[in-house]
């Protein structure tokens, strides 16, 4: 098989059908591409709320969203990592054809995942402040940060929503639908900000709103085009009963990714313990290298996702071949991707830095961010790898595998990152963070191989 293929080898493919029949290269690609746009659009409005609260509230509340931020991040992305566990089964058994186990899983895990996040809701609101306590956060944070914090737990059900309905039309091949809402939820939330925060006066809260109502547009519109257009996936009336095998399909595939969605955000979450006692400033300066951070990583994120349901459908379908051209093509890919972005940002850091405040301690949290950002983006490529090959691993399920593998990582980055931080301040971050990627490199390669045989063995 050819590492790349033609795009017009998947012209006039269905495409739902095009990760199953289509060039291996184009069908990654073009599902790919409305995923990596749209999660540059989350990062955007996520860095333009930064923004917009450093220069219109000052550098204080800067900090105060910037100690909720990984909190925020645990809470969401778990819900998001229970969601993509969701879209590798319904891809499976769409691409196994079997139409009335893939209407069960869709219902069955709809039904767990309300159920969950109210449930994560009501956790949430009674612990946030017992966890900033915990994480030492400064004292003069406390309010605003509890402020804002509430408001979005309170929107986490339509959180969950989108990212729902959005990763059952992905797993079905579906990327460009979940991408428009996105970008239209997007935009109305860096309006929404403005008028909320610059206009209205409501401080950190209006940024919060603007976040929950954008979140309630989106799942809106994602369920309205459901119900309209892909009928394979709505939930009618009779179907709403909890079948006893969607049941364990659904935990099966959704605590472990979960879990190891989460497991670089409660490492990034616990490190801030290490950047909380270097001041207000430095927490700001981190956090906004870190939402830079994640921009250039939520890019090829998205082409983790196209591998993971391109290795789902084509393992359902039994087509071997296609599973390891597709994991070869994703790390050029990314490669190529991270090479010329890392580049960038490594060049313009300052640059980049300096939109997120001005005047009193601007310089301060410019430079905390720029000693952060330049050693990450010497590292990334070897991040883009690593991710591509946790991303096959969920194709096949093996979610458990990419959770042990993450948790290694994280633990030996928090670890160093205790340990060094004090010593050389938060650039230790981003080499402790690089020696964990080294760890699992050989890992994920020893596994890859032992499994790749064992997948050419059972599609035979």
């Amino acid at each position: 098989m050819r590492l790349f293929s033609s795009a017009a080898e998947g012209e006039g493919t269905d495409p739902k059908t095009r990760m199953l029949t289509g060039g291996v290269f184009s069908s990654i690609f073009l599902f790919s591409l409305p995923i990596i746009i749209g999660n540059l659009f989350l990062q955007l409005y996520v860095t333009v709320d930064a923004i917009i609260v450093g220069r219109f509230l000052g550098p204080q509340s800067l900090a105060a969203v910037s100690v909720a931020s990984p909190i925020l991040f645990v809470v969401v992305f778990f819900l998001y990592g229970g969601c993509t566990g969701i879209s590798v089964l319904i891809a499976r058994e769409f691409g196994s054809g079997d139409r009335r186990r893939l209407h069960e899983a869709a219902a069955t895990s709809l039904i767990f995942g309300v159920v969950f996040t109210l449930a994560l809701t009501a956790v949430c609101l009674a612990g946030a402040r017992s966890v900033l306590v915990w994480t030492k956060a400064p004292a003069e944070l406390h309010d605003e940060t509890m402020q804002y914090l509430n408001i979005v737990f309170v929107g986490l059900i339509f959180s969950f929503l989108y990212n729902y309905f959005a990763s059952a039309l992905r797993g079905i091949g579906n990327s460009r639908v979940p991408f428009v809402f996105q970008v239209i939820a997007s935009c109305l939330h860096i309006a929404m900000n403005l008028f909320f925060v610059g206009s209205c006066g409501l401080g950190v809260r209006g940024s919060a709103l603007a976040t929950v109502l954008s979140q309630v547009v989106s799942s809106a519109a994602c369920v309205i085009y459901i119900y309209r257009r892909e009928p394979v996936l709505a939930v009618g009336r009779g179907d709403f009963h909890v079948t006893r095998a969607a049941l364990a399909a659904t935990i099966n595939y959704s605590w472990a990714a979960a879990l190891q969605s989460i497991i670089v955000y409660v490492g990034r979450f616990l490190t801030q313990g290490c950047v909380n006692p270097l001041g207000a400033n430095t927490v700001a300066g981190y956090n906004a290298a870190t939402r830079l951070e994640n921009i250039v990583m939520m890019a090829y994120d998205g082409v983790g996702v196209a591998l993971a349901t391109f290795v789902a459908q084509n393992l359902g379908a039994r087509h071997a071949e296609r599973v390891r051209g597709g994991l070869r093509t994703s790390i050029v890919m990314v490669l190529v991707y991270v090479a010329v972005a890392s580049s960038a940002v490594f060049i313009f850091a300052p640059q980049i830095m300096s939109m997120f405040v001005s005047g009193s301690g601007g310089e301060a949290v410019i430079n905390a961010g720029v000693i952060y950002l330049r050693p990450m983006c010497v590292y990334m490529m070897l991040s883009s790898v690593d991710a591509m090959m946790q991303s096959f691993f969920r194709g096949l399920g093996e979610f458990r595998t990419v959770m042990l593998v993450s948790l290694s990582q994280i633990a030996l980055r928090v670890a160093l990152s205790f340990w060094l931080v004090p010593k050389w301040g938060v650039p230790a971050i981003a080499h402790s963070t690089a020696v964990g990627w080294v760890l699992i490199f050989f890992i994920l390669v020893a596994l890859i191989r032992s499994h790749m045989r064992l997948i050419t063995a059972s599609c035979r």
